[in-house]
């Protein structure tokens, strides 16, 4: 799986693409908050969340596995 976590320049960790992608909206908001994430099953055999609606968060953190 090329996408298991994915980072590109314009927003935040995706996991599996868009199976977990933690953004920030483009244009008034200016926060550190992500605000718009979604939650969308494509590359991750199971989904993550039972729903595909945007959601909220203040911080989050990522772990390594070893």
């Amino acid at each position: 799986m090329d996408k298991a976590l994915y980072y590109p320049g314009w927003h935040g960790p995706s996991f599996g693409s868009s199976d977990l992608q933690l953004s920030v909206s483009i244009g008034g908001n200016k926060s550190n908050n992500f605000d718009y994430n979604i939650c969308k099953q494509t590359y991750y055999e199971k989904r993550i969340r039972n729903t595909e609606n945007l959601f909220y968060i203040e911080e989050y953190e990522v772990f390594q596995i070893i």
